[in-house]
């Protein structure tokens, strides 16, 4: 310790002097030596008062402990002492017990003799207790009712529980086998009369928390009371193994099917309103909006209301939201598996599901429900027949209204008057209007379930409309046939089959705005590409059926026409203009009533009119039985055929719109009249070549016959001729190619043989 003084002591000097000598370092500096020494003098007393008071107040801490030490030694030894004296005395203790039994046994006895005073007094005042309890549920006071019934069950199962001591002490009769038991029957009743009155209360929750909230939640304290009153008699039941009488009564159980037991007498409420659905087409739809209501109505008051009359611990406003969900699901169900539900209603019903989800309902601006932990409120099995119905109720009403829509067409085309007309004089029926509306009408209703089941319908409308297809053009034949047999029937043949024609025109436009239009509303990916050929589909059918209608016009025209093709090429057409004349009078006359086409129809008509017209008269000069004597009557016969060329190629630039061109088409005539009408021989080959180059499907046949027909050649120079051009070996041309002419045009064995024999007859009488 001495040495640590003198190294602190040590420590101290070195410091100092390198104090110092930091303070000296400047002359000027031993001016301030005496100011210096006295702040230190007084830092040094300063430090030393403290460093004196500190040690006082170790030593009379010391002091302190030391005396505090003295006392408790003294009081150990007392302790001790005190101990040892109650030793003592405790060793003659087990000797009093038995001493004081007799004292045990009468204490015993005595409180025996209180408690069976005071369970005495607790049982004569049963009757009065139970009057009470009468007249206060009967008025109505039920928090007071129910306290006095609570005081009755006390003494009870107090009295009860001496009971069940009692037999266990002494092995007596059991509680319930005593008049004890049966006395407070009486209690059970009581609580019976209350638990009543309570689930009135509770059974019209919605009425009452708006008319007098306060009785609600009285009802719900006394449910709540209860169920406490249960958990402590299982407790007792588990500590002594005393089953409470009448317990556990599960009263927030019972409330909780009040509660719902009053859901579906809201629901029972609305059938009653249920309206026959012969009396009333909108059954259901009235049905599910007065659904609706009720169904916000009584959620907003529980959330607004409910909520803080029944505990936090009810979650009030979410059970009955699944109360409700179910009872819907319930309804819904059963209207899907009871009721024949038609399309229509249906589809209200898949609509109704749909929006119960939404603004009108479930998330209500006051409600704002998330129906996400509910679930559906139809099981997949049921929603699957639903849909099932409606597709297929749907599908059924769509193919029996353009049955019927057909059938009603079908009658127009027999009627006397004419067609009716549009603002651009083109003849049309109802049919189109009817027949898109009722698809556009079918594809709306759809759209308000969902967009999956709207594409189901449209592919419902695309079938029902090539169904639909086939049968209007069943129809459409069957019509052309019946009046093929009896032209003079019906008498408007030709202005029907113009309104039929421009009915298909119609049909195509409704369909591709239809499909642009679901395209905008679906999107390109949803609408998809099978859907994109299904509409492709529907639309070439109906130009199919246009085009081979107004195939008929030109059939109904060319049977007039007939007799006058017959007389072309024969000894007397030369002569007289009326062949051709008539032709084209009968075509003027037939073009009033193709004017009311639309022009798709009516361009290709007139483009097959003049081809049918240059083809029956290739035909006829083709296929007639006539050979000229000399150059003169060859002459003549082609002067006739250019001049009448120019007549056909004139009245189809008059009638036809610009885009026709006759006057390439019509060059076929005055062509083949250059074969006729040629003097040299020679050149002939050359010109057969020019026929066969500008028209691919010229064959041979037709070359032999137009050879044949000049007179001047025998059928071996003929073909010998025919050898010198390209004709020899040329592939057939398919009837049904664009460019085909003379394919359509067939030279039978026949007429080559007769031409030949009309040669050699000219030549024996030459």
């Amino acid at each position: 310790m001495s040495f640590e003084i003198q190294k602190w002591k040590a420590e101290a000097h070195e410091n100092a002097a390198k104090t110092v000598a930091n303070m000296l370092q400047h002359p000027d500096s031993l001016d301030k030596v005496e100011q210096w020494r006295r702040r230190y003098m007084r830092n040094k007393a300063s430090a030393e008062a403290r460093l004196k008071t500190a040690v006082q107040s170790q030593l009379d801490g010391v002091r302190t402990g030391l005396h505090q030490l003295h006392g408790a030694l003294q009081d150990i030894k007392e302790i001790k002492k005190s101990m040892n004296e109650v030793d003592s005395m405790c060793k003659n203790v087990e000797y009093l017990a038995d001493e004081l039994q007799t004292v045990r046994d009468c204490q015993l006895n005595q409180s025996r003799i209180s408690k069976a005073c005071e369970h005495l007094n607790l049982i004569f005042n049963v009757p009065d207790s139970v009057k009470k309890t009468e007249a206060l549920i009967n008025e109505g006071k039920l928090l007071l009712a129910h306290k006095c019934l609570s005081d009755l069950e006390a003494t009870r199962d107090e009295l009860l529980l001496e009971v069940h001591k009692m037999a266990q002490e002494e092995e007596g009769p059991k509680p319930d086998k005593t008049p004890l038991y049966q006395y407070f029957d009486v209690v059970k009743k009581l609580s019976d009369s209350l638990g009543k009155q309570c689930w009135v209360v509770l059974g019209r929750v919605l009425s009452t928390v708006r008319s007098d909230p306060a009785q609600l939640v009285t009802a719900l304290r006394i449910v709540e009371r209860e169920t406490r009153a249960d958990k402590r008699a299982e407790e007792k039941k588990t500590n002594m193994g005393f089953s409470v009488p009448g317990r556990p009564k599960k009263w927030r159980d019972k409330a909780f099917n009040v509660l719902e037991e009053s859901v579906s007498n809201r629901f029972e409420s609305l059938d009653m309103e249920l309206q026959d659905r012969m009396d009333d087409k909108m059954w259901l739809v009235k049905h599910l909006e007065r659904t609706r209501k009720l169904v916000l109505d009584d959620l907003i008051v529980v959330k607004n209301l409910c909520q803080v009359c029944f505990p936090p611990s009810y979650d009030i406003f979410d059970r009955y939201i699944k109360m409700y969900h179910k009872a819907l699901s319930v309804m819904l169900e059963r209207f899907v598996l009871e009721e024949r539900l038609d399309s229509n209603e249906c589809i209200s019903l898949l609509t109704w599901i749909k929006e119960y989800k939404g603004t009108d309902l479930m998330m209500h601006p006051e409600l704002q429900i998330d129906v996400g932990f509910l679930g559906p409120l139809l099981s997949s099995k049921v929603e699957q027949e639903l849909l099932d119905t409606y597709l297929t109720t749907t599908k059924n009403n769509m193919m029996e209204w353009m049955t019927k829509l057909a059938e009603t067409d079908l009658q127009d085309w027999n009627r006397d008057a004419p067609p009716e007309t549009d603002m651009d004089g083109f003849y049309n029926t109802s049919l189109p209007v009817f027949l898109f509306k009722m698809v556009d009408q079918n594809l709306q209703v759809a759209a308000k379930a969902g967009e999956e089941i709207k594409l189901q319908i449209l592919d419902i409308c695309l079938e029902s409309m090539q169904g639909f297809q086939r049968e209007y053009r069943g129809q459409i034949r069957a019509f052309k046939s019946k009046h093929f047999e009896d032209r003079l029937q019906p008498v408007r043949f030709v202005e029907y089959i113009v309104a039929i024609v421009n009915n298909c025109k119609a049909c195509m436009d409704f369909t591709d705005q239809l499909k642009e239009r679901l395209v905008a509303e679906l999107g390109r990916a949803t609408f998809g590409e099978d859907k994109q050929r299904s509409f492709k589909s529907v639309v070439d059918c109906f130009a199919q059926i246009g085009e081979e209608s107004a195939g008929y016009l030109l059939d109904e025209a060319f049977l007039d026409l007939e007799p006058f093709f017959s007389q072309i090429m024969t000894p007397t057409w030369i002569p007289s203009p009326e062949a051709v004349d008539t032709i084209i009078v009968t075509i003027e006359d037939y073009y009033n009533d193709f004017l009311h086409l639309k022009d798709k129809f009516f361009d290709n008509l007139m483009e097959q009119a003049l081809k049918k017209v240059l083809l029956e008269y290739v035909r006829a000069m083709l296929n007639k039985r006539i050979a000229f004597k000399d150059y003169e009557g060859r002459r003549d016969a082609a002067k006739k055929i250019t001049e009448e060329s120019k007549k056909i190629e004139k009245l189809f630039k008059k009638l036809a719109k610009a885009n026709l061109q006759p006057e390439t088409q019509c060059s076929v005539l005055p062509t083949l009249a250059e074969v006729i009408k040629l003097r040299d021989t020679s050149m002939m080959a050359l010109e057969i070549s020019g026929i066969a180059n500008k028209y691919p499907d010229f064959k041979s046949d037709h070359a032999l016959a137009l050879l044949l027909m000049r007179g001047d050649l025998t059928r071996t120079e003929a073909r010998q001729l025919i050898m010198e051009t390209p004709l020899e070996g040329r592939q057939d041309t398919p009837a049904d190619d664009p460019a085909a002419f003379f394919t359509q045009i067939i030279v039978p064995p026949s007429v080559l043989d007769k031409l030949e024999t009309l040669r050699e007859t000219m030549m024996k009488k030459k």
